[in-house]
C-alpha cells in the first residue's frame, strides 16, 4: 500500500514535468535555426530568377583529362552537351560550340577576371614600409 500511496504523490511531479518540457518545445518552435542556409539559397524551385541557358557547376582538371559539370550532366573536353561541342575546358570557364554559335559558361559569371597592375617604376620595393614607419606618431614616454 506505502508503494501505491508513493506513486499517487509523485504522478503531479511527472504531470507537472511532462507540462514544462511541452511549454519549452513550443517556446523553441519560434527560434530560427542558425545553421540554416539564407533564404535565397533554400528559395522552391520556380522562384526567384532562374538561368535561361545551361549553367556551368563545377571544373576539374588533371594532367590526363578535363571535364567539367554542366546543369548537372558531366562532361569531357572533346565531348558533347545537348547539341553542342566542348571544345574548351580551362580552370573558370568551359566553351561549346553548336554549328557557328559559340558559347562560353562561365564558372563564377559575376566575376570580372583582369591581369594585375605592375607597381609603379619609381616606387622601390620596401621604401613604403619605411615611409609609414615614419610618419608614425611618437608613443607615449618615447
Amino acid at each position: 500500500m506505502a508503494k501505491f500511496a508513493s506513486t499517487l504523490h509523485s504522478a503531479p511531479a511527472v504531470l507537472i514535468a511532462a507540462a514544462a518540457l511541452f511549454d519549452a518545445a513550443a517556446q523553441a518552435q519560434g527560434l530560427p535555426d542558425p545553421t540554416r542556409p539564407p533564404a535565397a539559397v533554400v528559395a522552391p524551385a520556380g522562384e526567384g530568377d532562374a538561368p535561361a541557358g545551361p549553367v556551368l557547376q563545377s571544373v576539374l582538371i588533371t594532367p590526363t583529362r578535363r571535364s567539367a559539370i554542366i546543369s548537372g550532366e558531366p562532361v569531357v573536353l572533346g565531348g558533347s552537351y545537348r547539341d553542342a561541342k566542348v571544345v574548351q575546358i580551362n580552370e573558370a570557364e568551359v566553351v561549346l560550340k553548336s554549328g557557328t554559335r559559340i558559347e562560353t559558361l562561365k564558372l563564377y559569371p559575376a566575376v570580372d577576371r583582369r591581369a594585375s597592375q605592375p607597381p609603379a617604376a619609381d616606387k622601390k620595393p620596401g621604401r613604403e614600409k619605411a615611409r609609414r614607419s615614419e610618419r608614425r606618431a611618437p608613443r607615449q614616454g618615447e
